[in-house]
């Protein structure tokens, strides 16, 4: 039950908190979209189900390039969705006028909801190896070759 408490903390600091201070302060009008709010809840339900099932690592990765580079993507998740917001406003709909309308953003959003499925039937097969570290079953042989 500790595990749950800490792994929700984490979430609403990590997952919510986080990426939306810069929303609220780069791309204000995100959250009067509906598409976009859609897809913003999508991904705090699907980021939950990860996060639940996900388990917490013991220890840390030894590698310090390895810590610094998810450390690094995690830091600039939400300028990526800032980024396409603002490619989307300024780039694909004076271009490619086409590909801004609804039925298109909710092909795109059928198809983000079917990959965050994945993501957590995955999860739940991984079971308990789902975290970034190695483990080898007893009487197992690892063959790195």
């Amino acid at each position: 039950m500790k595990d749950i408490y800490k792994k929700s903390i984490l979430y609403v600091i990590l997952q919510i908190i986080y990426p939306n201070i810069f929303y609220i302060l780069l791309v204000p009008e995100i959250y009067t979209i509906s598409i976009y709010v859609l897809y913003l809840l999508t991904n705090y339900i699907i980021a939950f189900a990860d996060t639940l099932t996900r388990p917490l690592t013991k220890e840390r990765n030894p590698s310090k390039i390895y810590d610094f580079l998810i450390l690094l993507m995690f830091l600039l998740s939400p300028f990526l969705l800032i980024a396409a917001f603002y490619e989307n406003k300024l780039l694909i709909s004076s271009i490619l006028p086409f590909w801004d309308n609804l039925i298109v953003s909710y092909i795109g959003f059928v198809i983000y909801l079917s990959a965050g499925i994945f993501v957590i039937v995955g999860r739940v097969q991984l079971g308990k190896f789902g975290s970034g570290e190695l483990i080898t079953e007893e009487d197992h042989k690892l063959n790195t070759e």
